[in-house]
């Protein structure tokens, strides 16, 4: 985060013109806990998770999606027969992302052609990375993030 993000978290967190359920504060009160968790303030973390009023489970739902960090080679899964037939194509995949940033239960939601790059694209799905952020009682940070993932042949 820029360096001023605590400043302006709380500033927004803490403006009486708001009301309590008003989504800017809940936006910076989320916000506020990653900060607070990424230096190690679990009990500030929790506190401002806190504020929220939010569940666990209801801030997966609508928590701010945490942002890529980083994602894998999308052309070392090509599958060997794909490519050998010249075959392109795409999938767009979904993955729920755990506070630590990894994905779980990644899967193919759509593709083109059908079934043909749906394991590579999962493959792919399972090495993305995304920033962490504060669940409580370990809740995933977001679910059904979608991945779209382009597999061509290039020339």
């Amino acid at each position: 985060p820029p360096p001023d993000a605590a400043a302006l978290q709380a500033a927004v967190a803490d403006d009486p013109s708001l009301a309590p359920t008003d989504p800017l504060r809940i936006a910076a009160l989320l916000g506020q806990a990653n900060v607070l968790a990424a230096k190690g303030d679990l009990a500030g973390a929790q506190k401002a998770f806190e504020r929220t009023g939010l569940t666990g489970e209801q801030c997966a739902q609508l928590g701010l999606s945490p942002a890529r960090r980083s994602t894998g080679s999308q052309t070392s899964g090509y599958p060997t027969a794909a490519r050998a037939l010249g075959f392109e194509g795409w999938v767009m995949a979904e993955a729920d992302v755990r506070p630590d940033g990894r994905t779980a239960a990644q899967r193919a939601t759509i593709s083109y052609p059908p079934f043909v790059f749906d394991d590579a694209a999962v493959g792919v799905a399972k090495i993305v990375r995304y920033s962490s952020s504060f669940r409580p009682e370990g809740a995933l940070a977001c679910e059904g993030v979608r991945m779209p993932i382009i597999f061509s042949i290039e020339q």
